[in-house]
């Protein structure tokens, strides 16, 4: 069974959906975070305005589908640079450092 040509993501497509890093820089009008804080990338990126995304569902947002970064169109994680849409994908990290989030997340 093949997925729907809606569903395929366009290629060419840099793979990467579960992210950690630092901010490098921040678009015109983003707030709430710097250029080098630690910050982990939420996975769904909803509208944000549709009834799932309303309810804390934006995996299954009416609009966009939920799918971020390395899924389904931008580029992922594995690329040099990932660029997301808004800062309410961005969750900080605070002083833990994105490399050992990562690391201790494989070891569970």
């Amino acid at each position: 069974m093949e997925a729907p040509a809606e569903r395929l993501p366009k290629l060419p497509l840099t793979l990467g959906h579960e992210n950690a890093g630092w901010v490098e820089k921040l678009g015109p009008g983003a707030t709430g975070f710097a250029p080098g804080d630690p910050v982990m990338v939420y996975g769904p990126w909803g509208c944000g305005t549709c009834a799932s995304c309303r309810v804390g569902m934006e995996n299954y947002c009416e609009v966009s589908g939920g799918l971020g970064g390395g899924l389904a169109g931008p580029d992922g994680g594995m690329a040099p640079y990932m660029l997301v849409p808004a800062t309410r994908f961005l969750i900080p990290l605070g002083t833990l450092d994105p490399r050992e989030a990562a690391r201790s997340a494989t070891r569970g």
